[in-house]
């Protein structure tokens, strides 16, 4: 295990960075299942976003990236009470976001500290999925933890190929949005030892992606628009 960074934000909220996460058979499944992976336009949501996903349903955990074999450790790492042997019970979410030049989101938290105490814990896993020879400038694809709008305790993790980002979903946090022709790649997942985890519904998983929805979260996407990525 190689963490190379490790920041706490204003809130005390914990994020680390490790290199070469994936093991290199979770390397080699990625690599030549990625340009057959379908990335769809997200529509509207309650702010303004503009950037194409693909979710990442039960079968493809495994077929892409065989998610719970090899995360368990680093989750806890980040945090003790996340299980190094079965994540899968912990798990709540995936997919794998796309962003190009011209795509936004404003800065963000995924939980609201008022609302999620440290009894909730919830971990964002963030892996950099395009490979390091599409990369110009790794500091214009990378991604940005801070205290909110306008402040200078400005954590920014550059990008590159398979570091992983675990992240306390309380933090402030921006995808860097790059200025040339680069894909930027990440997958998500989520976990968390809460209370209110409810055991996930696999079949509806499956549907509502087929629906146009990823599951988890408010994203909708347009069935008819989508693309594959070099």
């Amino acid at each position: 295990m190689e963490r190379v960074a490790t920041h706490l934000d204003g809130g005390g909220h914990l994020t680390t960075v490790y290199d070469n996460a994936m093991p290199d058979e979770v390397i080699k499944l990625w690599t030549e299942q990625r340009k057959q992976v379908k990335f769809y336009k997200v529509l509207q949501d309650k702010i303004p976003m503009s950037f194409r996903v693909h979710a990442v349903d039960n079968d493809e955990r495994v077929s892409l990236f065989d998610l719970h074999d090899w995360m368990g450790p680093y989750l806890n790492d980040w945090h003790e009470g996340l299980s190094a042997t079965s994540p899968k019970d912990q798990f709540v979410r995936s997919f794998i976001n796309c962003y190009q030049k011209g795509d936004h989101i404003r800065g963000h938290v995924d939980l609201h500290p008022d609302e999620w105490t440290d009894e909730d814990s919830y971990c964002v896993a963030l892996v950099f999925l395009t490979p390091d020879s599409y990369i110009n400038d790794p500091g214009d694809c990378g991604f940005a933890v801070t205290d909110g709008p306008d402040t200078d305790n400005n954590f920014v993790v550059p990008n590159k190929f398979n570091r992983l980002i675990l992240m306390d979903a309380r933090c402030y946090h921006e995808p860097i949005v790059p200025s040339d022709n680069f894909q930027r790649l990440t997958l998500y997942a989520g976990y968390t030892v809460s209370p209110l985890l409810k055991k996930r519904d696999l079949r509806m998983e499956k549907y509502r992606i087929l629906s146009g929805a990823v599951p988890g979260t408010n994203y909708t996407f347009d069935l008819e628009d989508y693309v594959y990525m070099d």
